[in-house]
């Protein structure tokens, strides 16, 4: 009879160990699951700080482009301006040939604004050139930007994905671990 306490409590001590055993690998595993769950939150922070990120630099380059668009117009409305200018500058010279013996001084000052509207003409030409180049880099680092952008947020899509399979499995298992507890309690009622 003494034997078969012993026996008994032998059995009530290696089943509360396992017990012990099952409930310190639970609150191992909720540390687990707490833990994937703040890299989790931590990801979608991460995640929507690049996302606001993207969208300021798109409001910016918006306006950027609305800038330039602005500059270009005021430039074609200048360089109509300075067609205008030579179109009537030219129309003057014809009528300083015709009069060119009694009017030489004129005629000297009129080529010398010819000469000034040229160089003014040849340096809004290489102004639009050098626009049209800021144009280009700007073009091709909205690209880049984005191409960027792009990559970082299929990263943390993927590792979001990643982070919350393991949750997914630490969950699985948690429970799964529970339903192991409740059933060795039940039989060992």
């Amino acid at each position: 009879m003494e034997d078969l306490r012993g026996q008994e409590v032998g059995a009530a001590q290696a089943e509360q160990c396992v017990s012990e055993e099952r409930s310190t690998l639970a609150n191992a595993q909720d540390a687990q699951v707490e833990a994937l769950r703040q890299a989790l939150d931590g990801a979608r922070a991460e995640f929507k700080t690049i996302e606001d990120y993207r969208t300021a630099e798109r409001i910016e380059l918006k306006s950027m482009n609305e800038e330039l668009i602005k500059e270009r117009d005021e430039f074609r409305a200048f360089q109509h301006r300075v067609s205008e200018l030579v179109q009537q500058l030219m129309a003057q010279t014809a009528e300083d040939k015709i009069r060119v013996e009694d009017l030489e001084n004129p005629l000297v000052e009129q080529l010398r604004l010819l000469n000034e509207n040229a160089v003014e003409l040849g340096h809004l030409r290489s102004e639009i050139e050098i626009a049209c180049e800021a144009e280009a880099d700007l073009r091709r680092s909205t690209i880049e930007i984005e191409g960027r952008a792009n990559t970082t947020i299929q990263n943390l899509k993927s590792e979001t994905a990643k982070l919350q399979a393991a949750l997914d499995r630490a969950n699985a298992e948690r429970i799964r671990l529970a339903h192991e507890l409740a059933r060795s309690k039940r039989q060992a009622e």
